[in-house]
């Protein structure tokens, strides 16, 4: 009898164990790459040698975002370790290779060079990449080569990995060529790339005639059957204050599609008008935005703070309700009022604990893109949260906000979720077969 009752101990034991043990494989899916990759942000010296025990583990992604994580570092120390590195995966080598270019190694610059220079569409688009996430800046002229290409996708991701590490005004002025490119998805990329410039600069020391031909080309795209084209253009315009392109850019606040609204959220804040921040408001509260939706919000939000009082003050007396005056170091600041009590970061705090847990994760999402440190305490007593998608917003964001403080916080999470709960499930089953 006394068999049977630890016969049936273990076997229990041994579901646990199984059933702990494929949780956790869903859970490292997303949150375990999440955690390394927050901690390569922070780049704590201190958590160097942490993320590089994770090239052991035997999950791709993991791997890869190990290797993202430590470009990070300036550890002379990696530099010999990482040459010692083998590894069987082609993807993961090229990763290695980049990083190890990072860190001024001429085998690893060598390779990467191949990879730019493969007569393999796909590895020459891999290779672009991985130029854009290392910031290789040593590959610019191959990446300008790479806008000649007739592969299409070549020519996006050359595009992409410029508006990473090229942001000056020969980049500006190659890309402005591909805003009529036959393919509609480089025309994209090439007007993300004039979106994110210093394109009033650009556009001032234009002469008078080309000024209004940018302008008109720029208006254009305003009617792109590509949603994401006609944004980015919008954007742009706001920046530049051109005021025929307003009324157009006012009809998509109507718009159902909430990245076209977001754009225009965005776009109006950047032309100084004042009139979006009641939408501003209203959308940074609606939870049915996606990231890319309130990180361009968040983007409008700081537009907004970053003019004078007195320009402000000049907006219409039915939004004073929804801004609020303050000095810091004697510098105007601006910040917009959820409830007439608390600043948006603050809001978002304070939702992070409210009843209603399906605001939780969205709340540590939007702190992410606010990048305010007042946030870190907070979101790293949110990790702990039962809830794993509120878990994953909050890494994530701890990663955007960058603050050294969340390193050690972060790194005994990922213990006890990823290494000491199968220690104690077999020391429990240890115990039992005892």
């Amino acid at each position: 009898m006394m068999n049977l009752k630890k016969t049936a101990v273990i076997a229990v034991a041994l579901l646990v164990l199984f059933l702990s043990m494929t949780n956790m494989a869903s859970a490292q899916d997303e949150l375990k790459p999440t955690i390394i990759w927050s901690l390569g942000e922070i780049a704590d010296p201190e958590s160097a040698s942490f993320i590089y025990d994770n090239l052991k583990d035997g999950d791709l992604f993991v791997k890869i975002f190990t290797l993202r994580a430590l470009r990070n570092f300036n550890d002379p120390g990696l530099l010999a370790k990482l040459k010692n590195v083998r590894e069987e995966n082609k993807l993961v080598r090229m990763y290695l290779s980049a990083l190890l270019t990072k860190f001024g190694d001429e085998e690893g610059r060598i390779k990467v060079e191949g990879y730019l220079k493969s007569e393999i569409p796909q590895q020459r688009a891999a290779a672009l990449n991985l130029v854009k996430l290392f910031n290789l800046t040593i590959f610019l002229d191959e990446v300008y080569n790479s806008l000649k290409d007739e592969n299409p996708v070549i020519r996006r991701r050359a595009i992409e990995a410029l508006k990473d590490i090229d942001q000056s005004e020969r980049a500006l002025t190659n890309v402005i060529a591909y805003l009529n490119d036959t393919d509609s998805e480089v025309r994209r990329m090439a007007m993300l790339y004039v979106s994110w410039a210093d394109i009033l600069t650009y556009y001032k020391k234009l002469p008078r005639k080309e000024q209004r031909e940018f302008l008109d080309e720029l208006r254009s795209k305003l009617y792109e059957e590509d949603i994401f084209t006609r944004a980015f253009a919008k954007v742009s315009l706001g920046k530049l204050g051109d005021r025929a392109s307003l009324s157009i850019i006012r009809g998509d606040l109507e718009s159902h599609v909430t990245f076209l609204r977001a754009s225009s959220v965005y776009a109006l804040a950047y032309a100084r008008d004042f009139s979006v921040i009641p939408v501003l408001v209203n959308d940074l509260l609606d939870p049915k935005f996606t990231g890319v939706d309130r990180q361009y919000l968040i983007y409008a939000m700081k537009a907004i703070e970053n003019y004078s009082y007195n320009e402000i003050s000049r907006a219409r007396r039915k939004y004073s309700n929804y801004i609020v005056y303050s000095l810091k170091e004697k510098e105007p600041n601006i910040s917009v009022l959820i409830d007439k009590s608390a600043t948006v970061k603050e809001f978002f705090i304070n939702a992070l604990y409210d009843n209603f847990s399906a605001q939780h994760s969205y709340a540590a999402e939007v702190l992410g893109y606010i990048a305010d440190k007042m946030a870190t305490p907070h979101l790293v007593a949110s990790i702990n949260d039962k809830d794993e998608n509120l878990q994953i917003s909050s890494v994530r964001s701890l990663g955007s906000i960058r603050d050294k403080e969340a390193a050690t916080p972060l790194i005994e999470f990922f213990e006890n979720k990823f290494l000491f709960k199968g220690l104690k499930l077999l020391d429990i089953f240890s115990k039992s077969s005892g």
